[in-house]
């Protein structure tokens, strides 16, 4: 009976919650060259730990703080990230962030430092309070980054 339990998905009770489909989706991204993400994952390098193989690994890792961010930001804004986009999936380089935070930390971003502080076009167009495309496009115009921050 108990490989019965276990064959069906019943061992956790989870295989109907967005958590597991976050663990789900990251094993795809990362382990199956036939999904559309691969490439941005494991076709370049991108692996899961072993230990997080087993959802029940990654769920004694993970819940508690999927759990905390669920309750400060609701389910819909909390996803999966990884702090170092370059390193895999393992306790120590995830996190659960919102969608705004996710994209502050995309690997396109272009990440300007200006005063000792480094954020991304997006991030200082809201802190300054400057069009992000005209950034963009002063940036993109070899303007000084005091210049394109302060004009």
């Amino acid at each position: 009976m108990e490989d019965l339990v276990s064959k069906r998905g019943f061992k956790h009770g989870m295989e109907r919650t967005r958590f597991y489909r976050i663990w789900w989706q990251i094993k795809q991204r990362c382990l199956n060259k036939n999904t559309k993400y691969f490439k941005n994952y494991g076709g370049r390098g991108i692996t899961v730990c072993d230990k997080w193989l087993k959802f029940e690994n990654f769920r004694d890792d993970m819940y508690k703080s999927y759990l905390k961010h669920v309750e400060k930001f609701g389910e819909r804004k909390t996803s999966i990230d990884r702090i170092d986009n370059d390193d895999n999936y393992k306790k120590k380089n995830c996190r659960f962030v919102t969608p705004k935070d996710q994209a502050n930390n995309r690997r396109n971003n272009i990440v300007l430092e200006f005063n000792g502080e480094s954020l991304t076009m997006s991030q200082w167009s809201r802190k300054l309070n400057i069009n992000y495309k005209a950034l963009y496009s002063r940036i993109k115009r070899n303007w000084s980054i005091e210049r394109a921050l302060t004009k």
